[in-house]
């Protein structure tokens, strides 16, 4: 097969995981809609690494790594998407305390996005300069997860 035709193969594969990725998304917009009504956490690790474990069983051996870094990051997506969902109904309820942190990593902060959501936080925005990172946080003063992650960080980062 020419590169040109393994492209064209590549293109139409882009397209179909564009649409799964819609349907993907629009069911975990359903989650955080449920979670919003139950009050349940977005982030249960143990589910993950069943889903994680059971699909990538499958997996060929030369792929399965692969196959799980690939789950891994989609659920990330979802769990990003799922607190911005519950963060935007959940709008009033932060006392419109901005915090900023600063911390320097040579990957995406997948894990230190998660904490801060799961400490009941909202994510503002995020900006990267090299390889520091500044997160503008909104949060209540009374959130006592949230300082003791914030300490964590910045102890961390140092």
């Amino acid at each position: 097969m020419k590169l040109e035709d393994i492209r064209k193969n590549i293109d139409e594969t882009d397209r179909e995981l564009f649409k799964l990725f819609e349907k993907r998304m629009a069911l975990a917009k359903e989650v955080a809609l449920s979670k919003i009504e139950t009050g349940d956490k977005i982030y249960k690790p143990e589910r993950e690494d069943v889903v994680i474990d059971k699909f990538s069983s499958a997996a060929p051996d030369d792929m399965k790594q692969y196959y799980k870094s690939f789950i891994k990051r989609v659920m990330l997506i979802s769990r990003e998407y799922q607190y911005k969902i519950i963060s935007e109904n959940k709008e009033g309820s932060f006392e419109n305390r901005t915090v900023q942190v600063t911390f320097e990593s040579d990957y995406w902060p997948d894990a230190i996005i998660t904490a801060i959501a799961d400490s009941g936080a909202q994510i503002a925005d995020i900006h990267k300069e090299e390889d520091a990172y500044t997160l503008n946080i909104i949060c209540s003063d009374d959130n006592e997860k949230m300082k003791a992650l914030l300490s964590l960080i910045e102890n961390e980062s140092r």
